[in-house]
């Protein structure tokens, strides 16, 4: 049986994960909608294409979300969601790789042997 902390650690580590996904995704798809009012703006954004979004244009929005240029765009909505995208990346990072510890730890119990 899994103990119940486990779950409760693995709950709360996913719903940081999502939280930080969706400020992440919000930041280029906000910078897309910028940039079709502003043609000139210099910023990457998220675009559906195929109904896929390209792997290039989160790592870009990423990049952008850890460099400075957020002033730039002069937007109070995305220098907020671009805080949250700072903080809660390296939570969520530390919150999953203790997940991970915590598996191994427990062993059998996690994975089912």
């Amino acid at each position: 049986m899994i103990p119940v902390d486990f779950l409760v650690q693995f709950g709360v580590t996913w719903l940081i994960v999502v939280a930080y996904v969706t400020a992440l995704f919000s930041v280029g798809f906000r910078l897309g909608r910028l940039k079709v009012q502003r043609p000139g703006l210099d910023a990457p954004s998220l675009e559906f294409r195929q109904w896929a979004i390209a792997p290039s244009d989160i790592w870009a929005v990423f990049g952008f979300a850890f460099s400075g240029r957020h002033a730039q765009v002069g937007d109070p909505l995305v220098s907020r969601l671009v805080i949250a995208v700072r903080v809660l990346f390296p939570l969520s990072l530390i919150l999953v790789l203790a997940i991970f510890a915590r598996a191994a730890s427990l062993g059998g119990l996690v994975f089912g042997d």
